[in-house]
């Protein structure tokens, strides 16, 4: 499917999901109320990479900021009399998995992070998990679509905290939340919209039922009337889409990407260390014995393989999402990633090779006894550092297995004294200049 009917059709299910898992339960006033506690993990109990802690907006805005990632909204806010109104559905996407509606006539029972609060089109009165309440003005409906007023619904109805300064608004999880000076200047861009450089996305992932994230570079050099290549970078085990551009190599790879004209693209890998779909651990982790399965080597549950399974996917629902909303080459897309990364660029270039044109792991050769390298047939450059972590004489003798069995690695760069992803960063323009020579 690709990514613009994806988009569209994820509203609709959402809301359906969101109807088939909610529970009609009322709160009712107690001494000490539960506290709303948003997921954290999968429902496979795997931690999330991507935790936004706060929504952002401000009046009649088309979208909302989540942290700083952009999510489009279904339709746009609406601010009337001082109060800013939003659509359930769009909520229900803010907040999936964690938020159901049940709509009975116009009665609304909405359940969020463990607790539900009833309302009713045209009333003001509500029942929170507190007890009574009162909205600071009633729900309605318009063009088939239910408006719901955000601020007091998600504080007195779900315990946000609320904040603003400077015409913009905040919810947040923990009770310390509040807008700071330092978010205003960041809010001004990111509502206005930057048409190059790095900006944030959130888009929605229908496997999961969750919005995930994902980081973009725009170099100065981009057109939209012509299709741009693009490179797609795959995070370590402890990061989120924005370790890399975010952290300490960020500027320098972005200074790269303005030299050669490429779009950079940063995905999640869903799930902590979920691999991006690659299933085999690095080399040298574990022990091999008779009772290894080849099939299942890192001894992985069903519910972890599954995330794994989740993992993989995700990066390919990003690259569409991307390329949905700017003008890509697909005959000129390239991966590379560090350590996790590393694994997970092996798995995306062995599984789709159609969408790659070659590809550039370092840090991470996987067990090679458990993985066919004869599905590695997109050009590929290897990078290691002398002193990774994980042995580089481990990677070596993969290498030697790999190239064996028919892997088309093309070069194995040796970066002398560099740590475990402390290699890469080295050698990005040797790296680029791989990519170069692969363009259709």
């Amino acid at each position: 499917m690709k990514k613009s009917d994806l988009v569209r059709k994820s509203l609709i299910l959402a809301s359906a999901l969101c109807l088939m898992a909610a529970a009609p339960v009322f709160a009712q006033a107690a001494e000490e109320p539960a506290v709303p506690a948003v997921s954290t993990t999968s429902p496979n109990g795997n931690a999330y990479c991507w935790q936004p802690a706060a929504i952002f907006y401000t009046e009649n805005a088309d979208r909302v900021l989540l942290d700083y990632y952009a999510y489009m909204l279904e339709t746009p806010l609406v601010t009337t009399d001082g109060v800013t109104f939003i659509s359930l559905n769009d909520l229900a996407m803010l907040y999936a998995p964690d938020f159901a509606v049940i709509n009975e006539d116009g009665k609304l029972t909405l359940t969020h992070a463990g607790v539900s609060a009833e309302i009713a089109l045209g009333e003001t009165a509500a029942t929170f998990y507190t007890g009574e309440g009162e909205l600071e003005a009633a729900p309605y409906e318009e063009g088939g679509m239910i408006y719901v007023p955000i601020k007091s619904l998600l504080t007195q109805g779900f315990g946000k905290t609320y904040g603003e300064r400077n015409g913009f608004f905040g919810l947040g999880n923990a009770p310390e939340f509040e807008v700071t000076s330092a978010d205003v200047y960041n809010l001004k861009m990111f509502f206005r919209g930057k048409p190059v450089g790095k900006s944030y996305w959130a888009y929605y992932n229908e496997e999961v039922n969750r919005l995930e994230s994902v980081i973009v570079y725009i170099p100065s050099t981009y057109d939209e009337n012509v299709p741009n290549k693009m490179v797609v970078q795959l995070h370590g085990a402890s990061g989120n889409s924005a370790s890399i551009p975010d952290g300490a190599n960020g500027p320098a790879l972005m200074k790269a990407a303005e030299e050669y004209g490429y779009i950079f693209m940063w995905p999640e890998a869903y799930c902590r260390l979920c691999n991006f779909g690659m299933w085999v651990q690095p080399a040298g982790q574990l022990p091999i014995t008779d009772e290894t399965d080849p099939q299942n080597p890192a001894g992985h549950s069903p519910e972890k393989l599954e995330d794994i399974r989740l993992s993989g996917d995700n990066v390919q629902i990003a690259m569409d999402f991307v390329e949905s909303k700017w003008n890509i080459d697909e005959k000129n897309v390239f991966i590379m990633g560090i350590s996790m990364g590393g694994c997970g660029t092996w798995y995306q270039a062995a599984t789709y090779p159609e969408r790659f044109s070659a590809a550039s792991p370092s840090g991470a050769f996987v067990e090679p006894e458990f993985f066919d390298w004869s599905t590695i047939t997109i050009p590929t450059l290897y990078v290691g550092g002398t002193e990774d972590r994980n042995g580089f004489d481990l990677m070596l003798r993969a290498y030697d297995i790999a190239m064996s069995q028919g892997a088309n690695i093309v070069d194995f760069i040796v970066v002398g004294g560099a740590p475990h992803g402390g290699e890469w960063p080295q050698v990005i323009n040797e790296t680029l200049d791989f990519f170069e020579g692969y363009l259709e």
